[in-house]
């Protein structure tokens, strides 16, 4: 069973993309492309994340990957991402996005978020986390 509420706290409290998160992610929920060693990693915006030769996908910037991460984890599930405005007031820029994972069998998980795919990659791990249990 792996824990994924550090994860979830830090994805909550962040406002973009982090590079660090995408990997750390990305190894929780698929562990099989942990790197051999830790000192192999360092977090430089200015490097490439390595996995063999490919490169760790920028989950918490991309929808594209966080969708890819889903269909790999959760073959099947279906998902929905919403976008929604507060207070009712689309002129003031004030919104975010909902999103749900439904996966064939087991427990939903959902979040809102400013950024769609960051939305989405909590709804995963909260859907995970529910599957463990």
């Amino acid at each position: 069973m792996t824990n994924y509420t550090d994860l979830i706290k830090r994805l909550q409290e962040t406002d973009g993309a982090d590079q660090e998160l995408d990997v750390l992610i990305y190894c929780a929920v698929l562990p099989d492309y942990k790197p051999a060693a830790a000192g192999n990693i360092t977090f430089d915006s200015r490097e490439m994340w390595w996995r063999g030769f490919k490169p760790y996908p920028p989950l918490t910037a991309s929808l594209d990957a966080t969708l890819a991460l889903v269909e790999e984890k959760l073959p099947g599930s279906a998902r929905s991402l919403e976008e929604y405005w507060r207070h009712g007031d689309v002129s003031q820029g004030i919104g975010g996005w909902e999103a749900y994972i439904f996966p064939p069998s087991g427990q939903s998980g959902d979040c809102s978020h400013l950024s769609p795919a960051i939305a989405l990659l909590i709804a995963l791990l909260r859907t995970l986390e529910k599957s463990d249990e």
